[in-house]
């Protein structure tokens, strides 16, 4: 992107809560706009291989980690790097001052949780389990990005529904499935799962509800490529919690 490119200032994932809510940031503004220079300029010279290279690459050099930041990204329609430039740029509002993201809630490291309906006394070694807040979240070892957490439970009647999932695995990654995608189901200790992913995008996502009880759900998320090592891990898990 030139230097003298005017950045495009329509805001297309702004909600609207009585008055258009400020875009939160994870970073600086002048980055942003640095990175939609340099990836214009590498795109002209390059087709974009529909992954984060070039993202990662800028952000990198510039010390962000770009692995932290990567759900800001793609919630934002920033799949890859074309889309980074072609979505995310677009989210910027036009003649208002934008603001950083707020502080998370300080995540509290624990050890065991007892909850009504929901305990579990020991957590697997590969496993790490956080409360921030009043929510609790597994994350499997210093990956952030690999994590499982504690929501509301899950009231669908076709458990096999594959349109309900798609528009759920849409809604919380804020993708959209391009072409082919596969549901799977599984039943492991007393626990019924079904996991949704597509060969298009990285993330996949896994529901996880008690068989017998309608107290709690958890959602899984993982990468497409670690999916299968990684439920074992989640049934390693699954084996510790009670309800």
């Amino acid at each position: 992107m030139a230097q003298n490119k005017t950045h495009k200032k329509t805001s297309k994932i702004l909600k609207k809560q009585g008055k258009e809510a400020f875009l939160r940031l994870p970073f600086d503004i002048e980055l942003f706009q640095k990175l939609f220079d340099y990836l214009d300029e590498k795109l002209q010279k390059t087709p974009c291989n529909h992954d984060f290279k070039l993202t990662t690459e800028f952000l990198n050099s510039n010390g962000i980690d770009f692995r932290k930041h990567i759900d800001f990204f793609i919630e934002n329609g920033g799949g890859c790097d074309c889309e980074i430039l072609m979505n995310v740029e677009e989210a910027f509002p036009e003649n208002q001052e934008l603001a950083t993201t707020p502080k998370p809630a300080k995540r509290e490291v624990l050890k065991q949780l007892k909850l009504p309906d929901f305990e579990i006394e020991s957590i697997p070694s590969a496993w790490n389990l956080y409360k921030a807040g009043e929510n609790y979240e597994f994350q499997f070892g210093k990956n952030k990005d690999i994590k499982v957490t504690l929501i509301p439970y899950i009231d669908i009647s076709d458990w096999e529904n594959k349109y309900f999932w798609q528009k759920e695995w849409e809604s919380i990654t804020g993708l959209k499935i391009k072409s082919e995608s596969e549901l799977i189901y599984d039943k492991t200790n007393d626990f019924e799962m079904v996991t949704f992913k597509t060969k298009d995008w990285t993330p996949a996502l896994t529901w996880i509800k008690p068989a017998k009880k309608k107290s709690w759900s958890l959602i899984f998320r993982t990468e497409l490529s670690r999916l299968r090592g990684d439920m074992n891990e989640l049934k390693n898990l699954l084996k510790k919690i009670t309800s």
